[in-house]
């Protein structure tokens, strides 16, 4: 599955520095084959964190300076902020690279590419018919 990346600059809410966060186009970060993607890219800092909010450990952007981590539902709504306001300066955020993704259906194992995006963050597996919720698996 092709992914967009968006990458896009953002105040860190610990030390208030400016620091570059990365988030997927129409899907979410916790979706491990996406963090773990992330996690390996050099033009942010992604790794596996605790998330209060969710109770359990996720993938998620980290303040290179302070090392704090930042909460998904705050990069996700700066990154939607960045897409729809036409305003905003290219070097504010822009697509980064749009990579070929395996997704694995949590139902089936099938891992493939020709998941389907439904309804932003629900996946249909043309295997199993199944449609899940992204963050489900």
């Amino acid at each position: 599955m092709i992914v967009k990346i968006w990458s896009f600059k953002f105040k860190c809410y610990s030390c208030s520095k400016k620091m570059d966060a990365a988030w997927p186009e129409d899907l979410d970060l916790e979706i491990e084959e996406i963090g773990e993607y992330l996690g390996h890219k050099q033009y942010c800092i992604v790794k596996r964190v605790f998330s209060r909010a969710m109770n359990q450990e996720v993938w998620g952007n980290v303040c290179p300076s302070c090392n704090a981590y930042q909460g998904n539902q705050f990069i996700r709504v700066a990154c939607m902020d960045v897409r729809y306001n036409p305003g905003n300066p290219p070097e504010y955020g822009r697509i980064i690279e749009s990579p070929d993704i395996q997704l694995t259906c949590g139902r089936c194992g099938r891992k493939t590419d020709d998941l389907q995006i439904m309804c932003s963050n629900y996946i249909l597996c043309p295997e199993c018919f199944r449609i899940e919720l992204s963050m489900d698996k």
